[in-house]
């Protein structure tokens, strides 16, 4: 980053003038952060609680790397912010500064009262703040002046200068959060500050200018500061207590900003040929909106535009019926954007646009298999939605696989629990067609997942539908324990090795003779842990389990090889039954029995336990009502 400063300090001695302690305006300063999850539940009453001193206090919001890096504004400004962290020793988040030293401690513990006790207490100083910008709007410059209203004699003042963003709309963290306001980005001339004189006379007056280059980062996914966000926060400090004497602010100059909240009416799979969005509009700001005029396509395709007209005034929401658009069988991005204004282009880019997937299913197929190894994603015909709108969260395609490369990846670790963005769908856009199927049919896949803690809980499902995605019934779902094919916890993001995979298998037979059968795969998040989804396949018999024709169960183990604590034995029972697991080694003999069981008709899943034994070649006897089948595997650490 190359920063422009341009520092004029000059001192105006006044005499003969008479002056009283000013008003105050208080500085509330916050260590937050995008993966802090006890910030994005304390944060809302915290900053309640600070609107309701409009004009009698400021915040000042430092993005930190507690627990760990966000994605955005910790990236985008490192060094400001680690310089803060150091100059109050800060140790965790959400952590508030009220006036520097007037109290201090966690955000949620604020209460207004500390607000009303503070901004009582009148101040040596005044400070007015104004700012501007260059033609290019690249650059934003800054005017302060400080006087002094009381005599001071302070050796370690300093005058400080924030450039924040007051919102930053259209963005949801990882910890679920998406109400960030008065965001700093900029320390200026640097987070030392400048010096002020030690003895200061009523009616001395400082001012300096400083200015700044509007950092563009080369990391695009980190969000850049908007200039028509941009405020200027000034304040005077004693370094020496770290006391805030006073503090200004030069307000963001938006005036006028419609928004997107919402897109309704449009089915994400749908059998007709054209869709009807709806979109929800708000406005943020006090000038009210009378025109706006709309841009809306399917996959980035020549927009058409609708101008709505009416009054949208501040905090009012409308609904906006937009025109029907044509859609193809197959797979679609939808957007709607606001682009002008009251005539004018909207200036606020990060809340004008709603994207939605839609997809109009292909001709129904008798046959399905997908194991990933084309890296074009989502595969041909198949529709993903993450509401999370980043490539980051959600579903996407993974190098790691069972046996080739390539899988469907979920990414709990990065995804927010938050309601909005939680639960993300892969859609294949082709259904089956299971009219001429008879006698059992099985949907197969392999599943890879660790979880975080058992504080954080993932969900996997499978939803089927026979009415063009109408609705959606679950026919598989699977979490935390039962998703997991790793005993272990791991706080690292999960990557599967060859051996941490099972199959698991769902049963279609509710579904056969439906001409038009369309599954997906939904991953809910519990901001835990990774799963992989890899090799899917119909087969008409779970999980690749052989039923022997002469007796009233089959079985079969996975993986092979096998590790001592990662095998299943997959069960498929003709009746209820008792059921017993035998291990043997090569000679015959046995070394490892579990207790037996009573299981239902129907389809189980058991761990087979081999700790304790060495690496080579067993036998795996299952005894089901005096009936034995035996597989042979493969112990390998």
């Amino acid at each position: 980053m190359k920063s422009i400063f341009t520092i004029c300090l000059v001192m105006f001695m006044t005499f003969g003038l008479s002056y009283g302690q000013s008003p105050r305006l208080v500085l509330s300063e916050e260590f937050t952060g995008e993966t802090c999850g006890p910030c994005a539940t304390n944060n809302p009453g915290y900053n309640s609680i600070m609107e309701g001193f409009a004009g009698q206090v400021i915040s000042l919001k430092y993005q930190n790397n507690i627990p760990s890096s966000g994605p955005n504004f910790y990236t985008y400004n490192t060094g400001d912010i680690s310089s803060r962290t150091s100059y109050y020793a800060n140790s965790y988040s959400p952590h508030a500064f009220i006036d520097g030293n007037f109290w201090n401690g966690n955000a949620g513990a604020v209460t207004a009262s500390q607000f009303t006790t503070r901004t009582a207490v009148t101040s040596p100083f005044e400070i007015t703040a104004t700012h501007s910008f260059s033609a290019a709007y690249d650059s934003i410059f800054a005017h302060i002046v400080i006087r002094a209203t009381a005599a001071s004699s302070i050796a370690t003042l300093k005058a400080r200068v924030a450039i924040s963003e007051r919102n930053v709309y259209g963005y949801t963290s990882p910890n679920g959060e998406s109400d960030y306001a008065h965001v700093m980005r900029k320390l200026l001339p640097t987070a030392a500050g400048t010096s002020l004189p030690a003895t200061m006379a009523v009616g001395d007056s400082m001012v300096f200018d400083v200015q700044w280059k509007i950092l563009v980062s080369t990391n695009p996914a980190v969000s850049l500061p908007l200039w028509p966000m941009l405020e200027v926060i000034a304040w005077v400090q004693n370094d020496g207590n770290k006391e805030i004497l006073q503090a200004g602010h030069s307000p963001a100059m938006i005036a006028i900003d419609p928004a997107m909240v919402s897109m309704s009416g449009v089915t994400t799979v749908s059998c007709l040929d054209s869709i009807a969005p709806s979109v929800t509009i708000t406005n943020n700001e006090p000038t009210p909106a009378t025109s706006i005029d709309f841009e809306y396509s399917l996959d980035g395709l020549t927009p058409m535009v609708y101008s709505w007209t009416g009054t949208l005034n501040q905090g009012a929401t409308a609904i906006v019926s937009i025109p029907p658009i044509a859609m193809a069988t197959g797979p679609h991005a939808l957007n709607v954007k606001i682009t002008n204004v009251n005539g004018t282009p909207d200036l606020i880019s990060t809340n004008n646009m709603v994207a939605k997937p839609a997809g109009r299913p292909t001709a129904a197929v008798t046959t399905f298999t997908e194991n990933f190894v084309s890296t074009t994603w989502p595969p041909v015909n198949w529709l993903n939605e993450n509401p999370g709108g980043l490539t980051t969260t959600g579903w996407s395609r993974a190098t790691a696989g069972v046996a080739t490369t390539g899988s469907a990846k979920m990414n709990f670790y990065s995804t927010p629990a938050s309601a909005n963005v939680r639960n993300n769908t892969l859609y294949p856009l082709s259904p089956l067609d299971l009219s001429t199927v008879t006698g059992s049919l099985y949907l197969t896949f392999s599943v890879a997942h660790q979880r975080y803690s058992a504080s954080y809980t993932d969900r996997l499902d499978v939803i089927v539908s026979t009415n063009c995605g109408a609705t959606w019934t679950t026919a598989y779902t699977k979490s935390g324990a039962n998703l997991a094919t790793v005993a272990a916890f791991g706080t690292a993001a999960f990557t599967p090795s060859s051996t941490q995979w099972r199959t698991d298998a769902v049963d279609l037979a509710a579904y056969i003779g439906n001409p038009n059968v369309l599954i997906a795969f939904k991953g809910v998040s519990g901001y835990g842990n990774n799963a992989y989804v890899d090799n899917i396949n119909l087969s008409t018999s779970p999980v690749g389990i052989q039923e022997h024709p002469n007796m009233n169960f089959g079985f079969d183990v996975l993986p092979n090889p096998v590790t001592a604590d990662n095998g299943t034995i997959l069960i498929s029972l003709k009746k209820n039954a008792n059921v017993r697991v035998e291990v043997l080694d090569i000679m015959g003999h046995l070394v490892s029995q579990a207790s037996q069981v009573m299981l239902s008709k129907g389809e189980h899943s058991q761990p087979l336990n081999l700790q304790g034994l060495a690496n080579g070649l067993y036998l795996v006897r299952l005894n089901v009502d005096g009936e034995q089948l035996t597989r042979r595997v493969v112990l390998q650490q």
